[in-house]
């Protein structure tokens, strides 16, 4: 796990980021090892992810967390899986069904017969297609909380720091501060690149904040 809003995955079935990043649902799974695993669905798959668990501390049952599954989630699962992808959310749900069935999904509610479903879209978990960060889709940070009348045009340039790439502010009152911007922006521009970008400063006043649906414009 990244971030409170970003979760490290583990991608199978021979998806790749690109696919499940441009996804309308996904299929997930959670191994809990000797706990068993658990099959969901979503449209915004991080944010599902939290409210797992956060859902897995409240005492009463709701749609976050399952009994079965909140004895577990507490710890978080060992590893997160991207099983599959779908545009329809009826797609999903039969896809969700079948993966329940070949990933024999203890955790689940409900338990699925293998003789029921087409499993030959699967493979073993043992048999991974790499891995990769997903961000929440409906963001709540400071990225969204800051109106257009607060950002203004920056000047910035792309720094390679911390083994990453960043946004570094280079021109007038906040000069050297970091702009939190869209990841994939960023890796469109190499090392060195100037770029400008509307940004606002956060609440902390230690970095400036832009919409992650916002570009960063090439100079």
């Amino acid at each position: 796990m990244a971030a409170a809003n970003s979760v490290d995955v583990v991608l199978l079935n021979g998806l790749t980021r690109t696919q499940v990043e441009a996804a309308d649902y996904t299929i997930y799974g959670f191994d809990f090892g000797m706990d068993g695993f658990y099959v969901g669905m979503s449209n915004d798959f991080v944010t599902r992810y939290f409210s797992h668990y956060h859902s897995a501390w409240k005492e009463h049952n709701d749609r976050g967390c399952n009994s079965n599954l909140k004895k577990v989630m507490r710890n978080f699962p060992n590893k997160t899986y991207i099983i599959a992808v779908a545009k329809t959310q009826a797609e999903a749900k039969a896809i969700k069904s079948a993966a329940m069935a070949y990933y024999d999904a203890s955790l689940n509610a409900v338990r699925e017969d293998k003789k029921s479903h087409d499993l030959s879209g699967f493979q073993s978990i043992n048999k991974e297609y790499g891995t990769c960060t997903l961000y929440a889709r409906k963001d709540t940070s400071d990225q969204h909380r800051n109106s257009s009348s607060e950002r203004s045009m920056v000047l910035c340039e792309i720094v390679w720091e911390r083994s990453k790439k960043r946004v570094k502010c280079i021109d007038g009152q906040f000069e050297g501060l970091y702009v939190q911007c869209s990841q994939k922006e960023r890796d469109l521009h190499p090392v060195g690149a100037k770029v400008r970008v509307n940004a606002a400063l956060a609440k902390g006043k230690n970095q400036l904040v832009a919409p992650k649906t916002d570009k960063l414009l090439a100079v």
